[in-house]
């Protein structure tokens, strides 16, 4: 027991050490920013409503205020990159262990294995750093997949409460629960049309499940029996995501798309082969699950494994994220794989071999992991950068902090961004310490009286119409450029900064007088 529980703890520290460091160093992603804006706006309000539109589930942002309030962080401004990322990096960790439990059910070296190569993942530990809801999704799934395996093996009334407490929990996650319970549905047909070899629950039992998904899902969308129009949205996503799923053009990829993002992704002269390490194992654990070699357990996560990447594959709306619930499946997989081949070698000559190779192959995922979360972890070139932002984006935010060392009042200074609806992301986090920010799609009348003005460039020949020709004489500013040149906010999104000459005086001089 002493002996499972420091191995446990062992590959804990192996997740952390590959998930923890420089957290604050990327920049921020839009959906972050999004995600962040959200939470702030429960911990300053208390208040939650969900809004199938656009955004997700409430679950991350209720767990969310949990690490908020320890902090001790009230307010929007008060957060940083940090406290929003140590979320998914504990529940990335949570993935790591729950993989290592489901592995272990099959076999405890199997468990270990996949436990490691979860730990090392490229595309795990770099959403694992994400705020956004992958991590926690993945994880939910996960531990549905564990105590569904547990309920089967032994039913008892407590499995049952956390088995509908998870699926609750996982709806009021994100919309693609509903793949994810498809996958898990068809899995588990296709065993029980192959092998017949469990039953159905009692009655009692799925009644159990169902009531409490029930009340978690009432709960969540509720936002806590404070907002019943929830529930209705809710009910409204369905449709709503059915359409953006099959009618988003610029999220509508290949079929394909997955296998290069995660196998042989190549941009420009570099390339990456990412989760090819856990490829290689995978393959014999799938062929010795396949033969029942690692009992029913083995031949399920076999078909959750291809389900998972045939659903997904054939979805046209596709982004890196998504992919991520396969990863612990392949690990498992994985470790059946690593371990079908130790078995299968008869003699000791070939296993110190085998062990180099196996070194080779984690030596290889860990440099992939390096790479992709450390060395590139926003440049183009990396298969998992979505539509982020580059390290030019914090000089809106390192100019105007800049400038407010040298003038305090610059925090209560008014700023208006004007950009097309939506945008501006991830701005309004790198705005948050300014207290009086402005967002609008076109220019206002009053423009001329506005300090400081950040602008898309495609709205700024209105921006000049509004100064120098609509605007009377007396009451035109000059101004200046903020910024040496256009910053990008994310690919193909620029925006540009001005700021009124006078204040711009009136900064250099109370800089010379301090």
């Amino acid at each position: 027991m002493k002996r499972n529980f420091a191995s446990i703890i062992i590959i804990v520290i192996l997740a952390t050490l590959f998930r923890l460091p420089d957290l604050t160093h990327r920049p921020i992603h839009v959906d972050e920013a999004v995600n962040a804006f959200i939470l702030g706006t429960l911990i300053e309000s208390g208040t939650y409503e969900y809004n199938p539109g656009e955004y997700h589930g409430p679950s991350l942002y209720y767990f969310s205020v949990i690490f908020t309030k320890l902090a001790g962080r009230a307010s929007f401004a008060q957060l940083d990159e940090y406290i929003i990322r140590i979320i998914p990096v504990i529940t990335g960790t949570l993935v790591v262990i729950l993989t290592l439990l489901i592995g272990r059910l099959i076999k405890p070296e199997v468990g270990y294995i996949s436990g490691i190569l979860v730990s090392v993942s490229p595309i795990m530990v770099y959403f694992n750093r994400y705020f956004i809801h992958e991590s926690l999704l993945v994880a939910l799934g996960l531990g549905i997949i564990y105590l569904g395996m547990k309920f089967f093996q032994n039913p008892r009334m407590h499995t049952a409460i956390m088995l509908g407490l998870c699926l609750g929990l996982l709806i009021a996650t994100k919309e693609t629960w509903l793949i994810y319970m498809s996958v898990l549905v068809v899995s588990l047909v296709v065993l029980r049309f192959l092998k017949r070899e469990y039953t159905l629950p009692k009655k009692r039992y799925l009644a159990v499940i169902i009531i409490m998904t029930g009340i978690t899902i009432i709960l969540f969308f509720s936002s806590f029996l404070t907002n019943w129009q929830g529930l209705i949205s809710f009910t409204e996503a369905f449709e709503k995501y059915f359409i953006r799923g099959t009618t988003t053009p610029e999220h509508t990829h290949s079929w394909y798309y997955y296998l290069r993002l995660m196998f042989f992704y190549n941009e420009g002269e570099r390339w990456f082969i990412s989760e090819t390490p856990i490829l290689i194992l995978a393959i014999p654990g799938i062929i010795a699950a396949i033969k029942s070699k690692y009992n029913l357990a083995g031949f399920f996560i076999t078909t959750y494994f291809f389900t998972f990447l045939i659903l997904f594959s054939i979805i046209p709306y596709k982004t890196p994220w998504n992919i991520l619930g396969l990863i612990p499946v392949m690990a498992i997989l994985g470790g059946i794989g690593l371990w079908y081949l130790w078995e299968s070698l008869k003699t000791g000559k070939y296993r110190s071999p085998f062990i180099v190779m196996c070194l080779f192959l984690l030596v290889i995922l860990g440099h992939e992991s390096w790479q992709i979360n450390y060395l590139y972890p926003d440049a183009p070139e990396n298969p998992y950068t979505y539509g982020h932002a580059r390290e030019e984006v914090k000089k809106v935010s390192a100019k105007l902090d800049e400038l407010k060392i040298k003038y305090s009042g610059l925090k209560d200074t008014r700023i208006d961004v004007i950009a097309q609806k939506g945008s501006y992301w991830p701005l309004p986090w790198y705005l948050r310490q300014y207290k009086k920010v402005a967002w609008s799609e076109t220019v206002p009348e009053n423009i001329a009286s506005i300090p400081i003005v950040l602008i898309a460039p495609e709205i700024e020949p209105d921006f000049i119409r509004q100064i120098y020709e609509k605007t009377p004489f007396e009451k035109r500013k000059l101004y200046l450029p903020l910024y040496e040149n256009d910053i990008e906010l994310r690919p193909g999104v620029m925006i540009r900064g001005y700021i009124h000459k006078d204040l711009w005086e009136k900064i250099m001089a109370n800089q010379s007088e301090n």
